[in-house]
């Protein structure tokens, strides 16, 4: 495909997603958990940024966008401020997408890549989700990852700690995608990785912390915001305090049993390993964490997504399990999405009909393939058959 069109193309994918979300309806909750960010540094006042709403748990990285927000303004309504800012994620979703793809090998401006493109910028913000509750700042920490990916395997590492730092300044759950990579590093390279990091997360929190230090603590701590049973670990006949625990704490134990595998191993930071990591990662939080939110879902959907590209079947399938994921948001959201949707006389009567099917813990199982894919892909690249140099 020429090159021209090839830009056109990734121009209209993220103008065809961002049109198709605007008219759907973005979800209220998070005008008023992230718009004060917004506000603040679009009014140059950095006092209750963050942390203003106790359930808000997100860092001060949305604010890269908040250009957009402040230009917008200017011509419309805040809300639609807001909206257009929001979609401005996906600009940098795309060009990270592909970055992270051609990284792993997939030719570029071939049939495939674009396939990939459309499932992620398509896919990532349904997951995060327009339906439920819509968290654009999960859409930019996970174009960090995939950009910080790209950086880390083609030996970059100063932009990597850059992106994925930034990353970290978004959502908190970037540090697991910065443990991963920093074990799969060579060790002369870790510290340039994990305290490169770290100094960029401290560098863009910091003006919000001196001027607010206890809002910007409540957003950096990312509390409990629900206990539902809708996980895995809901299935099993567990008292609360001990489905909670197990749900809350099972998934860093697992991802630590990824990285003391992966250093036991001795496995190397390429493309086929470093992916699959992530993917374990990044997925294994959503079919557990007793919150059950779906945009749990988003990071490592896009990097099972960047995993199964070199053949057309891989982002079908994640197509596919996407969409019945997004069935698995209506378990969530049948009150407030007919309630809110009814007002602007449209109704959804599938929603009802779906929740009434047993979608929540065939849904929830769903959650677990692409954990299950990753972990067999990484078994098989360092597992005991697998090839392994030694390393300094």
């Amino acid at each position: 495909m020429p090159r021209p069109w090839w830009g056109i193309g990734l121009v209209g994918i993220v103008g065809i997603v961002a049109a198709i979300l605007r008219l759907w309806t973005l979800s209220i909750v998070d005008r008023f958990q992230q718009r004060p960010l917004l506000d603040a540094i679009s009014s140059g006042h950095l006092r209750g940024a963050l942390g203003g709403l106790g359930s808000q748990t997100s860092g001060p990285g949305f604010a890269l966008v908040a250009p957009v927000f402040a230009l917008v303004r200017h011509v419309a309504t805040e809300s639609q401020a807001f909206d257009a800012a929001s979609l401005a994620c996906l600009v940098l979703l795309a060009p990270a997408t592909v970055a992270a793809l051609r990284a792993s090998g997939i030719p570029a401006r071939s049939p495939r890549e674009l396939l990939a493109l459309l499932v992620v910028v398509a896919g990532v913000p349904v997951l995060a989700c327009y339906l439920e509750a819509f968290h654009p700042a999960d859409v930019l920490a996970t174009a960090a990852v995939l950009a910080g990916y790209a950086a880390a395997v083609r030996g970059r590492l100063a932009w990597a700690a850059v992106l994925l730092g930034f990353g970290l300044a978004t959502r908190q759950w970037v540090i697991v995608a910065i443990a991963i990579l920093a074990v799969l590093a060579e060790e002369r390279d870790r510290l340039v990785l994990v305290a490169g990091s770290l100094a960029v997360f401290g560098l863009l929190v910091m003006p919000f912390f001196i001027a607010d230090p206890h809002n910007t603590l409540v957003a950096l701590a990312a509390g409990d915001t629900a206990r539902q049973r809708s996980t895995l670990a809901g299935l099993l006949p567990l008292p609360d305090s001990g489905f909670f625990l197990l749900s809350r704490f099972l998934p860093l134990v697992l991802v630590g049993a990824e990285g003391w595998w992966l250093y036991l191993r001795r496995a190397r930071l390429d493309t086929a390993t470093a992916i699959a990591a992530l993917v374990v990662a990044l997925a294994v939080r959503a079919p557990l964490d007793p919150a059950g939110w779906a945009y749990y879902a988003a990071p490592g959907f896009a990097c099972l997504v960047v995993l199964s590209a070199r053949s057309w079947r891989g982002p079908v399938m994640a197509a596919a399990g996407g969409f019945l994921l997004y069935l698995r948001i209506a378990r969530y959201v049948r009150p407030n999405v007919i309630m809110r949707v009814s007002k602007g006389g449209i109704t959804y009567p599938h929603v009802s009909t779906i929740t009434s099917l047993p979608w929540s813990t065939v849904a929830t199982v769903l959650y677990a393939v692409p954990v299950v894919v990753g972990m067999i892909r990484l078994a098989s690249l360092t597992g005991p058959g697998a090839r392994t140099d030694d390393r300094g």
